[in-house]
């Protein structure tokens, strides 16, 4: 069950995680505040940031729990998630492949997942 939970909480967070930097890509691309303004108005934008805190605390506390209250190994895994999310969000908007040193990033994070646990 604990295991379940551990990968439950990844996917929410991965989720989470996606939607917020896709919409910080979008209003990044699109700098005309009218823009950036009536999206961020939006009423399910507004209710994704109201909620969005209170399952990603699930998420972090569920991670910290799994890795036995290890601070810095849960760090790395969340260091580790966000980047992947970050990266595939920027990809989806903006259509740009990964460089060579995203790619190395996410092999390091990897190895250093890797190497804590």
């Amino acid at each position: 069950m604990k295991k379940l939970n551990l990968y439950i909480a990844l996917l929410i967070q991965f989720f989470l995680l996606t939607i917020f930097f896709y919409i910080d890509a979008i209003n990044i691309i699109e700098p005309i505040w009218k823009k950036v303004l009536n999206f961020g108005l939006n009423p399910l934008v507004l209710l994704f940031y109201a909620l969005a805190p209170i399952a990603l605390w699930w998420t972090h506390r569920t991670i910290y729990q799994f890795t036995k209250n290890d601070f810095w190994y849960a760090g790395i895994i969340h260091t580790l998630l966000a980047q992947i999310a970050y990266l595939g969000a920027s990809y989806i908007v903006t259509q740009q492949p990964l460089s060579s040193r995203n790619w190395l990033s996410i092999l390091l994070g990897i190895v250093g997942i890797a190497i804590s646990a």
